[in-house]
């Protein structure tokens, strides 16, 4: 079986690669919110966001896994509905929302260590 086809890169820039990694782990994190389980005793449900943002930081490592989530936070800080209720940061999940940037970074750090 020849697997050329799977091996020949098509992106050759490395930084138009990278953003576009970027851009989709911000897209993975928006839909991963949108899965979701509430749980009775407390505000906060369990998402999917927490698989995409460890799986930023341990694929892209941990810069470019850390401003990924950074892009997610600032863009629902500035009014894009992209978490799964308004004013989420000021809420109960604003801590966890703050907390995706560092544990993508450490994420990443694990992984290059």
């Amino acid at each position: 079986m020849n697997t050329a086809v799977l091996n020949k890169q098509i992106i050759h820039n490395k930084t138009i690669e990278n953003t576009i990694w970027i851009s989709f782990f911000v897209a993975a994190t928006f839909l991963g919110a949108q899965v979701r389980i509430p749980l009775p005793f407390t505000p906060v449900p369990i998402t999917l966001q927490t698989f995409f943002v460890v799986l930023s930081g341990a694929y892209l490592g941990k810069k470019s896994g850390g401003i990924s989530q950074l892009i997610y936070l600032l863009l629902g800080g500035i009014g894009f509905p992209i978490f799964t209720k308004t004013g989420a940061l000021l809420g109960p999940t604003g801590g966890y929302i703050v907390g995706f940037v560092l544990a993508a970074w450490i994420s990443g750090y694990l992984r290059e260590k």
